[in-house]
């Protein structure tokens, strides 16, 4: 890990900022022993910044793995990116017995 800190720093890189839920990974458990964390990232340098002014990344739902996949989206402030919240269902939430009748009627 001190290797991979070095060479970003060596490197001149910088996090791309985050919209939505950061949380890449979890443990896919229940309640007291769940878990969440920031595993994956997306890194540019000054020049990339630049070019890229309106960019951001976020993290998309798990198909089949307890692993979020991460979509970057590039843009500059020439171009429109439409920006939208984007709706996360929480799978835990299924498994909530006063929300199992909403889910059925919806």
């Amino acid at each position: 890990m001190e290797n991979f800190i070095e060479a970003i720093e060596v490197c001149g890189l910088y996090e791309v900022q985050f919209q939505g839920d950061s949380f890449t990974w979890s443990n896919r458990r229940e309640w007291r022993c769940f878990t969440k964390e920031k595993l994956d990232r997306a890194f540019g340098n000054q020049s990339w910044f630049n070019l890229f002014t309106d960019s951001s990344v976020g993290s998309l739902a798990a198909q089949c793995s307890d692993h979020c996949p991460i979509l970057l989206l590039v843009g500059n402030d020439e171009g429109e990116r439409k920006k939208t919240q984007s709706f996360r269902y929480e799978a835990s939430w299924g498994k909530r017995e006063e929300c199992q009748e909403l889910i059925v009627r919806a």
